[in-house]
């Protein structure tokens, strides 16, 4: 059926668009969104990013979702960084076979982060004491806005942003090791080290492959197709589909 509807029907070039923070419930919305793809006439995937960051979890969970299904239907993949693709959020874009993004575009935020809010002041000042008991106080889930951080915590903490932002380096050796123009030596200083970049110079050290938006580029590559979001059909669209190649199929034979 699918090279058949390939034949008659017009080719199409699906995009999906992850929007916002990454979270599972972002996983949940892309995953309905691969699902609801009409794969029989579809020439290549777009995604379009625009994203701050979020769960390095589940930016892997996006990305491992973006490839099982270009795999299994056999589609090069072409990603986009529109306003914004940082953190977990340059991750799934840099996940494409071809990425591309706007010159203002602001990209990379390679490096992991997180933040404590400390109201001690505030609750001693109202006359209020917090009195907790704990197994162990180093636990990261004893971790408390109403007292100052223990030393031994701020380690563990330490420890586990080294250890994330190491993967994202080489997440990111990974997809682009090799069209980095930036020598090796130098990459932990100028692309490693949290910092932002826009278009042109994510270009320039490699680390996205092309300027372009999604609409332009996937024209150009595929003059033929129409540049579609997913929609999930109706059962009347769905009946109209095959009546169209019942009707095709009438007209040949009866040629």
């Amino acid at each position: 059926m699918k090279k058949i509807a390939q034949f008659f029907l017009k080719p199409t070039v699906p995009v999906v668009t992850i929007n916002g923070q990454i979270t599972e419930k972002s996983v949940i919305e892309l995953e309905k969104n691969l699902k609801d793809i009409r794969v029989s006439t579809a020439k290549a995937l777009a995604v379009v990013v625009n994203s701050p960051g979020g769960s390095p979890t589940q930016s892997k969970k996006m990305v491992d979702l973006i490839h099982n299904f270009a795999h299994d239907n056999h589609l090069t993949v072409y990603t986009f960084a529109e306003d914004l693709a940082a953190s977990a959020g340059f991750q799934v874009l840099i996940s494409g076979d071809k990425v591309f993004a706007d010159q203002q575009s602001t990209l990379g935020s390679i490096g992991s982060i997180t933040n404590f809010m400390n109201v001690k002041e505030l609750i001693l000042n109202q006359g209020i004491e917090i009195r907790s008991v704990t197994t162990n106080p180093a636990s990261v889930t004893n971790q408390s806005m109403f007292k100052d951080v223990p030393e031994e915590l701020r380690h563990v903490y330490e420890n586990m942003l080294q250890s994330q932002h190491k993967k994202f380096i080489d997440l990111v050796e990974e997809q682009r090791g090799s069209k980095i123009k930036v020598p090796k030596e130098k990459r932990g200083s100028l692309l490693y080290n949290g910092d932002v970049f826009n278009g042109k110079q994510a270009l320039e050290y490699g680390l996205i492959d092309s300027i372009g938006r999604v609409q332009d580029v996937m024209k150009e590559e595929f003059p033929k197709a129409d540049v579609v979001f997913p929609q999930k059909p109706s059962i009347s669209g769905k009946f109209m589909e095959y009546a169209k190649l019942y009707n095709l199929f009438q007209t040949i034979y009866q040629k």
